[in-house]
């Protein structure tokens, strides 16, 4: 996309952000240098959307700017040890999916929590909401991570985008052993037992994924047991 479609989408989400800012990120290292087609037009991916709208949300949200500064170029500097592992430039790295999917987390992580979003959705505004089409939700629901119901809460949301950007980013990286492995990778993180330590032990790069779905699925079983407590009441 190019800076005017970029700032247009970024100001239909709430942040405005002028475009020498936006130049000024890109100098300062938080946000990945965009493709140039010419040496004075750029194209800018969902990454960049995707960042801009975390350092906006962060802003709006009481942080300082040198606070995100830090925060964005500690992450870079993890990102970087991801890369040169999988034997990736950081640039290449930058517009992989599995950047992607852990700058989405991070901020539906938090945004999610935290905005008067409805609490309750449909199957079709779960699907819609987390980008999903019907395979990942049936693997979804075959593994055992969600139920097949009418309605679902915010981290039966968060659990569904994790599963998918697992499924994607296994996909992307050309591990071998198939959905086979994949399927099998959810249904023993479902168990929610010490299967964690050696997925850790095993793929390092991806334990932020594989953290933040047991903390979601470790959340969703509180929150219904809580809610089952209120409704014994």
């Amino acid at each position: 996309m190019k800076m005017k479609e970029l700032r247009d989408k970024l100001t239909q989400s709430g942040y405005d952000i002028s475009e020498r800012m936006i130049k000024y990120y890109i100098e300062l290292g938080i946000l990945p240098q965009p493709e140039y087609t010419f040496s004075n037009q750029a194209n800018y991916d969902k990454i960049h959307l995707l960042r801009l709208k975390r350092i906006g949300y962060m802003k709006q949200n009481g942080k300082s700017f040198p606070e995100i500064k830090r925060l964005l170029l500690n992450e870079q500097k993890e990102k970087k040890k991801i890369a040169e592992r999988r034997g990736m430039s950081y640039e290449e790295f930058s517009y992989s999916f599995m950047a992607y999917a852990m700058e989405e987390l991070d901020y539906l992580t938090t945004e999610l929590r935290i905005q008067s979003i409805p609490a309750s959705y449909s199957k079709e505004e779960l699907l819609e909401q987390s980008e999903c089409n019907k395979l990942v939700y049936e693997l979804a629901i075959d593994t055992g991570v969600l139920k097949d119901k009418d309605t679902y809460n915010q981290c039966e949301l968060l659990i569904l985008i994790c599963v998918r950007n697992l499924i994607e980013c296994k996909i992307g990286s050309n591990e071998g052993g198939g959905l086979v492995e994949k399927i099998g990778d959810i249904s023993k993180i479902n168990s929610i037992s010490s299967q964690f330590a050696s997925f850790y032990a095993r793929d390092r790069d991806m334990r932020w994924i594989y953290s933040q779905l047991s903390n979601w699925l470790i959340e969703d079983k509180l929150q219904k047991q809580d809610d089952a407590a209120l409704g014994e009441i």
